[in-house]
């Protein structure tokens, strides 16, 4: 079962590549697609944590002090970051919309990621981990007819929002 249509706060994240606001009320297919994304994300996370059972830096060190929300629950593992591995996708799929935007996409992806190292709930490991881990959900998902067809729908919106010319994509080479 899909969880609830929202527009995630990962995709509000990449608010700073821009100069205007994204709302689940002003961009419903990309909202529909995030939540897509972020089920995606939690069925190959939650099964890659499952394995590895990784401790979080503050499980594994009481001396660590989580500043940002954390679970007392030992068994949340930490790697790979679900937040990361939620955050890399987002952008890997913002690019294939507004591609114009690469560079800064990418460099906030990977502030996210860094965020969560920083906060104490995460290794550099976890989120470099989350990010090879994208790239690979990435590649299968452009594979997806499914997945195209929410893509196309939401470039069109969000390029519309940010009043940006229509974009095809070119053709894959042999």
């Amino acid at each position: 079962m899909r969880k609830p249509m929202m527009l995630k706060k990962t995709y509000l994240s990449f608010e700073t590549c821009w100069e205007t606001t994204f709302s689940a009320a002003a961009l419903p297919k990309t909202a529909a697609l995030s939540s897509h994304l972020h089920n995606d994300e939690s069925i190959i996370g939650g099964a890659a944590k499952k394995h590895f059972q990784r401790l979080r830096p503050f499980n594994y060190d009481a001396s660590v002090k989580p500043v940002c929300k954390a679970t007392n629950n030992v068994n949340d593992y930490g790697y790979p970051s679900g937040h990361a591995l939620t955050g890399y996708l987002e952008a890997l799929t913002l690019i294939q919309m507004v591609p114009e935007r690469r560079d800064a996409i990418l460099a906030r992806a990977d502030d996210y990621a860094h965020s969560r190292v920083v906060c104490g709930v995460h290794y550099p490991g976890d989120g470099a981990a989350s990010k090879l881990t994208a790239y690979a959900m990435m590649g299968f998902m452009m594979n997806n007819e499914r997945f195209k067809e929410e893509l196309q729908a939401a470039r069109t919106e969000v390029r519309a929002r940010l009043e940006l010319q229509p974009f095809t994509p070119k053709p894959s080479q042999p």
